[in-house]
């Protein structure tokens, strides 16, 4: 039996690299291509509300809860803007400057 695993099209190019870390996530349902922030006083990423508080990209779609409170996200990387979940407060301009500072691209 072989697993089939069916990818969003996350993924906006192989110029640069994909690098991952696993992360403490803060309680919640997270979707692949989903924007992070990371929140120093808790030291876990959320959902970002924040550009410049950019964390990473969730790698897969996951459930944080009592039981599962890690997750992987990308940490460098060229985005597709079609699979990307962001905040609708979030403008692309925003996404593209604030993700250049960190290695996230956007295209």
């Amino acid at each position: 039996m072989s697993e089939i695993h069916k990818r969003k099209n996350i993924k906006g190019g192989l110029a640069f690299p994909f690098l991952t870390e696993k992360v403490k996530f803060e309680t919640g349902a997270y979707l692949e291509g989903e924007i992070v922030e990371w929140d120093s006083t808790t030291s876990t990423v959320k959902k970002c509300t924040d550009p410049t508080k950019m964390f990473g990209v969730v790698t897969d779609d996951l459930t944080i809860d009592a039981s599962t409170t890690q997750g992987t996200v990308y940490i460098t990387g060229v985005f597709n803007l079609n699979g990307i979940i962001k905040n609708d407060s979030i403008t692309v301009e925003a996404l593209k400057e604030n993700g250049r500072k960190i290695s996230l691209f956007f295209r």
